[in-house]
């Protein structure tokens, strides 16, 4: 299985992900944090961008920390490169 930690920003602007200078992926999810919307609204944003089902959220249900499985069919590289391409990364503070 695939899993990559996950830091969810809910009630943003727009939809996009970022790459922390530690390494961490950040989403930035419209969806507020209130009855599931932004859980759902992170796996269907992650399902749609890479072309990947099913994706669930294994840890961190009830937090902005989230352990999310990709299953077995990519290597954690490959969901890396496609969720954050090089010519398209921005790395934040």
């Amino acid at each position: 299985m695939c899993k990559i930690a996950v830091h969810v920003i809910p009630g943003a602007s727009r939809n996009e992900i970022e790459l922390a200078t530690d390494g961490a992926v950040k989403v930035r999810i419209t969806a507020s944090a209130v009855d599931n919307k932004a859980n759902e609204a992170l796996v269907k944003f992650l399902s749609k961008l890479l072309k990947v089902k099913p994706i669930t959220i294994v840890q961190g249900k009830q937090s902005r920390h989230k352990l999310v499985d990709f299953g077995e069919k990519y290597s954690k590289q490959e969901i890396l490169r496609r969720l954050i391409p090089p010519h398209e990364a921005k790395v934040l503070p």
